[in-house]
């Protein structure tokens, strides 16, 4: 459908490959969690202004591909990073293919569409503004192969203006970044009437996100346990003795305060039983002597849980991480997990495509790995007057899944997550970056416990008022406010997306019309 070549097209604008990929290069590292990512708007003003001033939908296309590409490339670096330590070089094999699928399946496509229906450049810089929305939003919902970064909106954390994600959420964020690049685009072509009024919209987005009234106050204790194991070891079961470990740090927390350990610490039946077999790495078989199941006042602990579920119509249990409450050893009720990783927890077509995972997943030595899943329903558990929104890593960069709870009643939030397959790179602080919106978007403490780091606690305001160094075994004391109010991206979602379309329309509709559509 597209070309890429440098200069077969005499139409092409001079140094438009170059330029656009320097301009995603720029975007990138402009993105969290860099310093001043608001100044995200600048690089994207000239990607919008490299593909409005092309001739033809083919030349936008390219333009838009080697933007991508630069961004995708820089945004993204930390995933074949990332789990090279635990699966080999061989994961770098897959880098070459996420940024260019990326580019070419969102940006280009939707700068093709943007000069195919708006056709002229200033209808095509608001038609790719609410085009780039839309596509964060399609990004978040495509199921199993579903991969929500990259969002523009996350660029405004750090400042007063990320508050209007409690308004919309994060696509709210998103627009506003996404227009005032546009408008600044317009100013090539003369056009300043937009950049006036995006910049009048943006005062008034700072002044609500600077007279919001704070938050409650925090009063309640909380001890995050974050026990640095590998996320290796954690998969294949050999971490040694994680609940003793656990319990260990856990004997710190003080006598009123709710525990919470990260994402797969033990499995279910160990915190359940009233006695169980310790871990003997010395023998071939578990000891036969048995020792008590911990007991806290109040605990919540990520647990790996086994359901059953009918594949091929042969039934099988299958592994869910889970996160259980608990009260003096009873269980008060279970959570699960609702958003499974693409490619890591969940496979796509994984039976008729065997042919192909088969052999990948025995070089990375994880033959086993298969594709079942139950079916899962998010729960809001209760511990001592806390009506706690428990959900377990991946699911909090998607913010229905956050919004659900709250919706359900949830007057705290808590994740369990096993950040350590990041390594320490900057995808793990991306991931708490997002967090910290789902807090602002929802009014609402969030109490993060990771295997080996970010742990930390977030205030409603997206403020983190405790964190823990990564990669150390520790225990991380802070406090934490309960909150019963919605707001508005609790109680509508993700109008900003139907904005978007709007927005993506109006262009599109002006566009045809001074073309004498």
């Amino acid at each position: 459908m597209f070309s890429f070549s440098w200069h077969e097209d005499t139409r092409a604008k001079p140094y438009g490959v170059p330029l656009s990929l320097l301009a995603g290069l720029v975007l990138g590292f402009t993105h969290i969690p860099f310093i001043a990512s608001w100044l995200s708007v600048l690089p994207l003003a000239a990607i919008f202004y490299l593909i409005a001033r092309e001739d033809t939908a083919r030349l936008a296309a390219r333009a838009a591909f080697f933007a991508g590409l630069g961004f995708w490339a820089v945004h993204v670096f930390w995933l074949p990073q990332s789990f090279v330590p635990n699966f080999g070089p061989f994961v770098w094999a897959i880098f070459p293919v996420i940024a260019p699928l990326e580019a070419v399946i969102f940006w280009s496509s939707t700068a093709w569409l943007a000069h195919r229906i708006a056709r002229q450049p200033l209808p095509m810089l608001g038609f790719l503004a609410g085009g780039f929305v839309v596509i964060e939003w399609i990004r978040a919902n495509m199921d199993a192969i579903s991969f929500p970064w990259g969002n523009f909106g996350y660029t405004l954390l750090g400042t007063p203006l990320a508050q209007v994600s409690s308004l919309g959420g994060v696509y709210l964020g998103s627009l506003l970044v996404t227009l005032l690049a546009a408008a600044i685009a317009a100013l090539a072509w003369f056009e300043a009437r937009a950049l006036i009024v995006m910049l009048a919209v943006w005062l008034i987005a700072l002044v609500f996100g600077v007279t919001r009234p704070p938050p409650v106050v925090a009063s309640k204790n909380v001890l995050l346990v974050q026990p640095n194991t590998s996320a290796r070891e954690k998969f294949l079961g050999q971490v040694v003795d994680p609940l003793t470990v656990h319990t260990s740090l856990s004997k710190r927390a003080k006598p009123d305060a709710l525990i919470v350990w990260s994402e797969a610490v033990v499995r279910l039946e160990e915190l359940t039983q009233p006695s169980f077999p310790p871990y003997d790495p010395t023998k071939s078989k578990q000891s036969t002597k048995l020792i008590p199941a911990p007991r806290f006042d109040k605990l919540l602990a990520g647990v790996i849980d086994y359901r059953d579920v009918t594949t091929n119509r042969v039934p099988e249990r299958v592994r869910v991480n889970s996160i259980v409450a608990m009260q003096n050893g009873r269980v008060l009720g279970l959570s699960t997990k609702t958003k499974l990783v693409p490619f890591g927890e969940t496979f796509p077509f994984r039976n008729e495509l065997a042919f192909i995972y088969n052999p990948i997943f025995c070089l990375l030595q994880v033959c086993g790995l298969g594709s079942s899943s139950p079916v899962l329903a998010p729960k809001v558990l209760q511990i001592a007057g806390d009506k706690i929104g428990a959900f377990v890593c991946y699911d909090s960069i998607f913010p229905a899944v956050p919004r659900l709870y709250v919706q359900m009643g949830a007057n705290v939030l808590v994740e369990a997550t096993n950040d350590a397959w990041f390594g320490g790179g900057i995808g793990n602080e991306q991931h708490f970056e997002m967090d910290r919106m789902r807090a602002i978007e929802l009014d609402r403490y969030l109490l993060r416990a990771a295997s080996s780091g970010i742990s930390g606690v977030i205030d409603p305001r997206g403020n983190v008022i405790a964190t823990a160094p990564q990669n150390r075994k520790l225990a991380l004391e802070g406090k934490y406010g309960l909150q019963n109010n919605l707001t508005l991206y609790a109680r509508f979602g993700d109008w900003a997306v139907l904005l978007s379309i709007l927005v993506m329309l109006a262009f599109g509709i002006k566009g045809r019309r001074s073309s004498g559509i």
